[in-house]
């Protein structure tokens, strides 16, 4: 989202002065989209610029429109919205999406923000819906270091398919034999780890080339790594225990691009950059 679009949110500017936030609204049902339309319609920060009926319809739209934000149902035909946002981040870099949804328990939100959304807007019927999606940009928005962006790729797909695969091997023993390490991998961390895994699984299916986008909050993102940083020093001996082993050659050149970027993200932060400089040395052969 441009610089303008995010100050136009508390600006006390005169509406003339601002330059309002372009939004494209995606759901299947006709009647919550004009619901939308007229909420978005009596607010002068909101402009509605395209609607779509479907994921996949909401691609080309966005894609074509390049907005400032989408408003992203979770549950459509077709296409849903949390498995149509890392096309619609391929395809419009610049535009924020929100996913609203009526079920938004802290999976649904991890796995929106581990498929590169902004937040999520908890769907309810009442009328403020544009102000509480407004309170999300500017939570989300509120600075630099507010939020960790990581990009990844792009990268051949067969690559992310052959990483992924395995990875899932291991977590999968991690799950059934916890005790292989001093101290368990919480099961939320696991969780997380499978919703990325799951992510990005969906975006290498079927395609010649992986690139991905998503933000987390710096606090989430150390979480994340420490606990990842873990289970990556566990030995050959450990691993064959488990049954399992780490990927091969095929996967490598994915793992080279998922360390270069978290790492990346990671030092534009303040928060994250002493962890970046430790795991920079644990993960320095992939770097090369």
């Amino acid at each position: 989202m441009g610089d303008n679009a995010i100050v136009s949110m508390g600006d006390p500017l005169p509406e003339m002065d601002r330059r309002r936030v372009r939004v494209v609204l995606v759901d299947d049902i006709d009647d919550m989209r004009l619901l939308l339309r007229l909420q978005f319609e009596r607010d002068p920060r909101f402009e509605v610029v395209g609607e779509a009926a479907d994921g996949e319809e909401a691609i080309e739209v966005v894609a074509d429109l390049q907005p400032d934000l989408v408003v992203l149902d979770r549950m459509m035909p077709k296409l849903g919205g949390l498995e149509a946002t890392p096309e619609i981040r391929r395809r419009a870099p610049s535009a924020a999406i929100v996913l609203y949804t009526a079920a938004n328990d802290a999976g649904t939100h991890q796995a929106a923000l581990a498929a590169g959304a902004l937040g999520v807007v908890e769907k309810t019927g009442g009328i403020d819906f544009v102000d509480r999606l407004a309170s999300t940009l500017l939570d989300r928005t509120a600075g630099d270091d507010a939020t960790v962006e990581v990009r990844i790729g792009p990268i051949p797909a067969r690559a992310a398919r052959a990483w992924i695969a395995n990875t899932k091997r291991i977590l999968d023993a991690l799950v059934e034999h916890p005790e292989v390490l001093v101290e368990p991998v919480p099961t939320d961390v696991l969780d997380l780890f499978c919703s990325f895994l799951n992510t990005w699984e969906g975006v290498a299916a079927g395609a010649d080339e992986f690139h991905w986008v998503a933000r987390a909050a710096p606090a989430d993102v150390e979480r994340i790594v420490t606990w990842w940083g873990a289970i990556d020093v566990m030995t050959d001996e450990q691993l064959a225990d488990l049954g399992v082993n780490w990927s091969g050659p095929e996967g490598e050149p994915f793992f080279r691009a998922l360390v270069a970027g978290v790492l990346a993200a990671m030092n534009r932060h303040e928060e994250t950059k002493r962890l970046a400089r430790l795991m920079g040395e644990q993960w320095e052969s992939y770097l090369d």
